[in-house]
């Protein structure tokens, strides 16, 4: 392999590193606002008697950072 190859495999690593780091905190900080104001965060998980079906998200394919509550 080459430098070429290095630098390539080094920068591929390196924006996936920045990627998973930046959703790692913005997760932790959802986290910490949820508890603040007294919901539940779910992470990655729907309740299932929640449907996005005539909504404007309901072409959503995936979803993560679920906060789940009643507001007031």
């Amino acid at each position: 392999m080459n430098m070429t190859t290095y630098i390539v495999i080094f920068g591929v690593g390196l924006v996936l590193a920045i990627l998973w780091f930046r959703e790692r905190r913005r997760s932790t900080a959802l986290r910490a606002m949820a508890a603040r104001r007294g919901f539940a965060y779910l992470g990655g998980a729907l309740p299932g008697s929640l449907t996005l079906h005539g909504t404007p998200m309901d072409q959503a394919t995936s979803i993560w950072n679920v906060i789940d509550g009643e507001c007031s």
